[in-house]
């Protein structure tokens, strides 16, 4: 079964993402800190990741070298309220080309599974 990892310091984006994966068969971790994506990447393994840029204090693309360095292989994609031309560009630097624009549908957030 392919696990998920929620990074988004919005409890209900969590529990809505969350359910829609759930539907769908996966198994979800949900983080709202920073410090908790780093605890639920060193002790599991995900095929996906979906960060949030803004996590309260912290910056989420700043869990990125850890997210590759942990597992290489996983899909990050950014979800974020913020799409503006410098947000995006921010994403790209990052190396990370999926993104998803709050507020989503559940097809979005489904097809952004997609390689």
């Amino acid at each position: 079964m392919k696990r998920i990892l929620i990074v988004d310091d919005e409890e209900d984006i969590g529990t809505l993402m969350g359910g829609i994966f759930r539907s769908e068969g996966y198994e979800v971790d949900c983080a709202m800190t920073a410090e908790q994506a780093l605890a639920f990447l060193k002790n599991n393994s995900y095929g996906t990741v979906f960060l949030d840029i803004n996590l309260g204090s912290s910056d989420g693309l700043d869990l990125v070298p850890a997210i590759n360095a942990r597992l290489p292989d996983e899909r990050v994609v950014v979800v974020s309220a913020y799409g503006d031309r410098a947000v995006r560009e921010a994403v790209e630097t990052a190396g990370i080309i999926h993104f998803v624009l709050k507020p989503f549908s559940k097809l979005q957030v489904l097809n952004s599974l997609e390689k």
